[in-house]
């Protein structure tokens, strides 16, 4: 028999400490995953690296895009022309948009 049950339907004091256990255990891993996301981040702002994931669009391509939305054209084919979705097209533009503001 497991010393330590892990039944959530066992209302016994022990099955409530094991619970309480597995619980902290998952915030502390929560916390340090945190942790190494912060640090990750500030090693790759240091370097002058954009942490993250690669951006789907290069600033020359949002340019063209935010263009021909300048110039009335529907937003779903020319996401489709630069191979994005329509939310990621309009993230990026407000993003830009965000990045000129004083």
């Amino acid at each position: 028999m497991d010393p330590i049950p892990i039944d959530t339907g066992d209302a016994s004091p022990m099955a409530e400490i094991a619970v309480a256990l597995l619980a902290l255990f998952a915030h502390m891993e929560r916390l340090f995953m945190l942790e190494r996301a912060a640090h990750a981040r500030e090693v790759a702002a240091v370097r002058g690296v954009r942490a993250g994931r690669p951006r789907k669009l290069t600033a020359d391509q949002l340019a063209a895009a935010r263009a021909a939305i300048a110039a009335e054209q529907k937003p779903d084919p020319v996401a489709a022309a630069f191979g994005v979705s329509r939310s990621t097209l309009y993230r990026y533009l407000s993003d830009s948009e965000k990045e000129h503001q004083p």
